[in-house]
């Protein structure tokens, strides 16, 4: 603790930015907030922008180990519980984030309840609770839990009037996963491929999808908006050439 010293925080978190870098392989990596998707979201947020200033930031350790030491004897997964537990729970919110990314960065509840059924996580997910043996644990908990640790998030959104519900990554999803960890979990499923490249060009569509939607068709909560307007326009240019075909033809 700095106490009184708070003005000192800058050259005493490098320092240990630097400790953590040449003695662990790791550093502080700072979680991005959490994104405002709905219209209450970002009313919410613009109102207490002021208040948000202070509210203090999260961190987390990430390692610094070039890719070809990042190598799971390396840096195997945490033994708490055990560590084949939390290899597959990795693994899972890995999948989930995934879908998730190559949808657009949205996904509705229902479809990600569809992916989950596909791949058995009701059956095949054990989580071992405190004080308590393994258990094999059913979906809903199995998000709560991803939800908790800040690698996705439920969106609600009742802008329409109809509660619509969507998951977008998380914080933690977003450091910890990101568009790396979703092209080498894409790679590792697909394995050996006859065009590699056309497979990385899919992939990058995918991953990009949210900046080229709205130039192509676009969906989810963000590029609604940017889809009725482009309809609108094109509306207003289509009314406007049959205008003047009818002026023409009374003439």
């Amino acid at each position: 603790m700095l106490g009184a010293h708070t003005r000192q925080f800058k050259p005493v978190f490098q320092q240990a930015q630097q400790q953590l870098r040449a003695v662990f392989g790791m550093e502080m990596t700072e979680l991005p907030a959490r994104e405002k998707v709905t219209i209450q979201q970002k009313r919410a947020a613009a109102k207490s922008q002021s208040q948000s200033q202070k509210i203090a930031n999260a961190w987390i350790l990430t390692s610094t180990l070039p890719a070809k030491l990042r190598d799971h004897e390396i840096l195997p997964p945490p033994k708490a519980p055990t560590a084949e537990t939390e290899s597959q729970y990795a693994a899972l919110y890995s999948f989930v984030i995934s879908c998730i990314m190559l949808n657009g960065g949205t996904l509705a509840d229902s479809r990600l309840d569809r992916y989950l059924s596909r791949v058995n996580a009701a059956e095949s997910m054990p989580l071992t609770q405190l004080g308590g043996p393994a258990m094999m644990d059913k979906t809903e908990k199995l998000q709560k839990r991803m939800e908790k640790d800040g690698y996705i998030v439920k969106v609600r959104d009742t802008t329409g009037g109809d509660e619509v519900v969507e998951w977008i990554v998380g914080p933690r999803g977003k450091v910890e996963v990101g568009d790396q960890g979703v092209r080498g979990m894409v790679q590792e499923v697909y394995g050996d491929v006859d065009d590699p490249q056309e497979l990385d060009r899919r992939l990058e569509r995918s991953l990009g999808v949210l900046e080229a939607r709205p130039q192509e068709e676009g969906s989810g909560t963000r590029q609604r908006g940017k889809r009725r307007d482009g309809g609108e326009e094109e509306e207003e240019e289509q009314n406007g050439e049959e205008q003047e075909d009818g002026e023409s033809e009374a003439e």
